[in-house]
């Protein structure tokens, strides 16, 4: 029984017993175990009794802890002697058990301690665990530290491979489209094998000298990290704000707004103690007139409002204010989720593709590498989100004709065609009736629009704008690949793009500069069109479809937090109240999704 002296214990606590016959239990099994080995040694796992003796060691130093991955972290303990994994000759957690903690706290971070959500609390517990002084190193102590290094590598590994974080940004506002046709999956993820790779790898590393053992596990947990240049600076924000945690947060007062010039004494320290823990303040700064709105102030807090989107004047007023007042905690909380949203994105972009930043509505052509082209766009409101998707962009419509939604033409066109009946024919629009393609028209005069005014749902026909100056989707739209009837397009309406706030269309995402964007992609093969053959087209106003080859990959991405080209830090209010995991009455709904995908 030397292979099990890891167990062994003086007195008789009963806890000891039954480590005791768990252990004899094992030994009866080894038989059995090494001959189901040798007939297929890739194929064997343990079975429950076998490792049982996870939970019951990990109790004997953590009670209430759950072993939920024992079968998968059980292999590499019996088959190398029980030999530690994370800790060290000392007996300490070694270098790649530090480089988990640090990633288990990113994780921990999408939620306060104090109200763990369901998903984080195995972290949040994990962390306050692994904290705990080891004031009697029994050997099954140590065991018990080195199992619970490995439950948390695991649930790393289930929960990354599983995509769990990122379906919390999965939401219904946009259902399928059952007219949408079929849908490409170029970007369709799927759960990877991540419990043969966990055990291999846990394998690996129990047979490693000490050395070799902490380079490889380090690896690997960096290998669990996004794939994205933006990581390095949402971890250095992430440790800095939780840094600022330690100390409370200064908050200005609501009741008055500060233009430069002014004095107003009690602002000052307050402001002053802000902009240096928001890092555009020098330490070192002294004002010449104390209580004075001085220049250097107001030129620190002009750099807040621009990392925050805001308008530039040295103003504080509400919307400054605000962000002034922001403690550490909520900063914390939008780096810890933006950093969780970034696992949407695959490895490789693309050598072109389109980036759209919801939250700071903006759109961007990256075309090997280099940003040629951005614009602002007008997203969904929060009523009618635009989903976070990885698409392709299928085709560029010229001149298209726009298929009213159901929803739009009863809310909304149907009231105003019974104040205007002449409402239809100044807007350009047709009644259709069915989905056929060409679909046939319905007389205006053949309708008594009456007749849905108390049951507008019951209305049997639907509208199409023909191409034109009063077109909602302008002069182009470009589709994207999914049945949600969620698509780029032009729009009439250039004057909402100068407006902060871009939150306002059904779900589409509107171009401030879509002609020019056609312009740069029909540029390029297969098509080698100049300027001038696509106003042909427009002029024409005939509905004209080009085929993208290839498609272009398209990401619509929700960033709140993120650094900019100049290396500073910006942040953008989370308008979509994304910057949260689903409530405990979601969890079970789409942990019943998740399951149901991942099969």
């Amino acid at each position: 029984m030397t292979r099990f002296h890891l167990f062994t214990t003086s007195g008789n606590h009963p806890l000891n017993r039954i480590i005791l016959l768990l252990v004899g239990l094992l030994s009866l099994l080894s038989v059995q175990t090494v001959k189901a080995n040798l007939i297929a040694p890739e194929q064997h796992q343990p079975t429950p009794v076998e490792s049982a003796w996870i939970g019951v060691t990990l109790h004997s130093r953590f009670d209430n802890t759950k072993a939920d991955f024992a079968p998968q972290i059980a292999p590499a303990y019996l088959e190398n002697d029980f030999k530690h994994i994370w800790l060290n000759a000392s007996g300490e957690p070694g270098a790649a058990a530090n480089e988990l903690t640090r990633l288990v706290k990113v994780f921990a971070a999408m939620d306060l301690p104090r109200q763990p959500h369901p998903w984080l609390q195995p972290y949040q517990n994990f962390l306050t665990l692994q904290q705990q002084p080891l004031d009697l190193p029994l050997p099954r102590y140590l065991l018990a530290t080195d199992l619970l290094y490995s439950e948390m590598y695991a649930r790393l590994r289930h929960d990354i491979a599983t995509q769990r974080f990122i379906q919390a940004d999965e939401d219904d506002d946009h259902q399928e489209y059952r007219y949408g046709g079929v849908a490409l999956n170029s970007f369709e993820s799927k759960a990877k094998p991540w419990m043969d790779d966990l055990q291999l790898e846990l394998k690996t590393a129990s047979t490693l000298p000490d050395d070799q053992r902490e380079n490889y596990l380090q690896r690997q947990i960096k290998m669990l990290y996004p794939k994205n240049d933006q990581i390095p600076a949402i971890l250095e924000a992430l440790n800095y704000w939780q840094q600022q945690q330690a100390s409370p947060w200064p908050e200005l007062p609501f009741d008055q707004h500060l233009e430069p010039g002014m004095i107003r004494e009690s602002w000052m320290p307050v402001l002053v103690e802000q902009l240096q823990r928001l890092r555009v303040l020098r330490e070192e700064y002294s004002p010449v007139i104390p209580g004075r709105y001085d220049d250097k102030l107001v030129e620190a807090v002009k750099k807040v409002q621009a990392q925050h989107g805001q308008t530039i004047d040295g103003i504080i007023g509400l919307q400054t204010r605000r962000v002034l007042n922001l403690p550490p905690s909520k900063r914390v909380l939008k780096l810890a989720h933006n950093f969780r949203r970034l696992y949407h994105l695959p490895e490789q972009l693309g050598h072109r593709y389109m980036m759209i930043n919801m939250a700071d509505y903006k759109l961007e052509l990256v075309e090997k590498n280099k940003p040629t082209m951005e614009m602002r766009v007008i997203i969904g409101s929060p009523e009618h989100r635009t989903p976070i998707m990885k698409q392709m962009l299928t085709s560029v419509i010229l001149s298209p004709r726009w298929n009213i939604p159901q929803s739009i033409g009863v809310k909304s066109i149907l009231p105003r065609i019974r104040k205007n009946p002449d409402y239809l024919k100044s807007r350009e629009m047709q009644i259709v009736d069915g989905w056929s393609t060409p679909a046939k028209e319905v007389p205006v005069e053949q309708v008594n629009f009456n007749d849905f005014a108390d049951n507008p749902d019951q209305f049997p026909y639907r509208f199409v704008q023909l191409p034109g100056e009063y077109n909602q989707l302008g002069y182009v739209k470009f589709r994207l690949s999914n049945n949600k009837a969620i698509y780029m397009h032009d729009t009439p309406a250039k004057h909402l793009f100068s407006r902060r706030e871009r939150a306002m269309s059904n779900g589409c995402v509107r171009l401030e500069d879509a002609l020019s964007l056609v312009d740069r992609l029909l540029a390029e093969e297969p098509w080698d069109w100049n300027k001038r053959r696509v106003q042909d087209v427009l002029r024409s106003k005939e509905e004209r479809y080009l085929k993208m080859k290839p498609y272009l990959p398209v990401y619509l991405m929700y960033w709140t937090v993120w650094q900019d080209k100049e290396g500073h830090i910006q942040w953008r209010d989370d308008i979509y109240n994304k910057d949260r995991l689903p409530g405990p009455e979601q969890v079970e709904k789409l942990l019943i999704a998740a399951k149901k995908k991942n099969l």
